[in-house]
């Protein structure tokens, strides 16, 4: 792809950066990490790799996915993925205002048009969210199992016909994976499949 190709020297001087962000937290919050975090250690433990990224993006391709949500754009490279695999929109939601200024900064080195990046909280945004529908919810960025239940609620009336969820990082906590399979009995949802770190529903003609 070559997208890839233009899109690995900001991967590569990603990976060995040592400059330091002060990282506002409004999620789970990193394991191992303090606030003040190198865009070295951001990319190892908040950036998806290339297999997964790769995988949304056909996923997004075969299914002819326009409109997309992504809750945590995090450093935005698998935002990239997403927004090149649509002829739509990706609506990307970052709340710290460190990370979203390195997300932000990388979509405009690209030139990439079809993204809009939104520097706010999932709950504030979640206000205007009934406005829209969404063939294709990546959630991201709060690792808290109530917390995603409770965001999956608010997005049903958000979701197209036949809308796809990915919800990342579903064996992060136990908490994560109580709401997983809380998910997996969720009527709402004809599909649900376990890819083990990934856990992708569909949504029901319901």
């Amino acid at each position: 792809m070559k997208f890839e190709d233009e899109l690995l020297p900001f991967r590569e001087e990603t990976k060995n950066s040592k400059r330091k962000i002060e990282v506002t937290d409004f999620g789970a919050g990193s394991k191992r990490l303090g606030n003040s975090r190198t865009i070295q250690s951001i990319y190892k433990t908040s950036v998806a790799n290339r297999k997964w990224q790769r995988f949304m993006h056909q996923l997004i391709v075969d299914k002819k996915t326009v409109e997309i949500l992504e809750m945590g754009t995090s450093l935005g490279f698998s935002t990239v993925y997403l927004s090149q695999a649509t002829k739509g929109k990706v609506t990307t939601i970052e709340a710290c205002p460190a990370t979203y200024d390195e997300a932000k900064n990388l979509f405009d080195k690209l030139e990439v048009s079809n993204i809009e990046a939104v520097n706010d909280t999932f709950s504030n945004y979640f206000e205007d969210v009934e406005k829209k529908k969404f063939d294709f919810i990546y959630l991201d960025g709060h690792h808290d199992g109530e917390a995603v239940l409770q965001y999956i609620e608010q997005l049903k009336p958000s979701m197209a016909q036949s809308t796809l969820i990915l919800v990342d990082d579903i064996r992060w906590s136990a908490g994560m994976f109580a709401a997983w399979n809380k998910l997996l009995v969720d009527d709402y949802f004809s599909e649900k499949n376990d890819l083990f770190r990934m856990g992708i529903l569909k949504k029901g003609n319901v």
